[in-house]
C-alpha cells in the first residue's frame, strides 16, 4: 500500500509483526517468571529471557524506524530482522506441530497446535511478500524516474 502524500510505504502486516515483537519484547523484559512460549522458542535456546526480550524490541524499533521514512536499501536492511524473527518463529511452530508439543512441554494432537499455530507460519508469508511488495515497487520507482 502507498501513501502518496509523503512518498512513503507502508503495509499493515509489518505494522502487525512490530505490534506483536514490540508486546512480547515488553513481556520478556518485564516478567519475573520464566515465559517459554512457542513464538520465541529458538530465542530462549540461544538467549536469557532479558535478551530475547531485548532482542524484539530492538526488531521492533528497527520496523519502526524502517515504516516512518522513505523505501530504501537502508530501510530494507532494518526490516529483515524482523522478517528473520518470523520466520524463525514460523520455524518453531512448525516444529511444536510435529513434536505435538508446545515449547513449554504441552503436549496436544498435532492438529491442535497446528490450528493454535498456523497464524505464525502465515505472518512470515505474508510478510515476506509485503517486504518484497513495498521494496520492489519502490525500487522500480526510483529506477523508472530515472
Amino acid at each position: 500500500m502507498t501513501n502518496n502524500n509523503n512518498d512513503r510505504y507502508q503495509s499493515w502486516i509489518i505494522w502487525y509483526a512490530l505490534a506483536l515483537h514490540l508486546w512480547w519484547g515488553l513481556l520478556l523484559c518485564v516478567s519475573s517468571e520464566q515465559l517459554l512460549f512457542t513464538g520465541v522458542w529458538t530465542l530462549y535456546e540461544l538467549l536469557p529471557q532479558w535478551a530475547a526480550g531485548a532482542w524484539l524490541l530492538l526488531v521492533a524499533v528497527l520496523a519502526f524506524s524502517a515504516l516512518t521514512t522513505k523505501a530504501s536499501i537502508s530501510g530494507l536492511f532494518r526490516i529483515l530482522p524482523q522478517q528473520m524473527t518470523l520466520v524463525v518463529s514460523a520455524g518453531d511452530a512448525i516444529v511444536a506441530t510435529y513434536h505435538s508439543q508446545y515449547a513449554d512441554g504441552v503436549t496436544r494432537p498435532s492438529a491442535f497446535i497446528l490450528a493454535d499455530q498456523i497464524p505464525a507460519v502465515l505472518i512470515a508469508v505474508f510478510h515476506t511478500c509485503a517486504v518484497v511488495d513495498v521494496y520492489a515497487t519502490a525500487a522500480a520507482e526510483r529506477g523508472a524516474k530515472k
